[in-house]
């Protein structure tokens, strides 16, 4: 019989942020992959994770690498 493992904090929860960023990233990264191509994909993706140029750039422009291309 398995051993029982109580979990106090989920991941999700507040106290476990730094064990949930990277999952929220992985889920992130693969939903792109799964809607974009690779280069699309790798624009969206390191400029979300870089806050200096997320800050800089409009929401147009943002916005704009959302569009699907052929």
């Amino acid at each position: 019989m398995p051993e029982k493992v109580e979990v106090e904090y989920p991941i999700g929860h507040r106290q476990r942020r730094q064990d949930g960023i990277p999952l929220l990233e992985k889920k992130f990264l693969d939903s792109l992959k799964n809607t974009f191509n690779d280069d699309q994909t790798k624009k969206i993706y390191s400029l979300c994770l870089d806050n200096e140029k997320i800050n800089d750039i409009s929401v147009n422009e943002f916005m704009n690498l959302f569009i699907i291309s052929d």
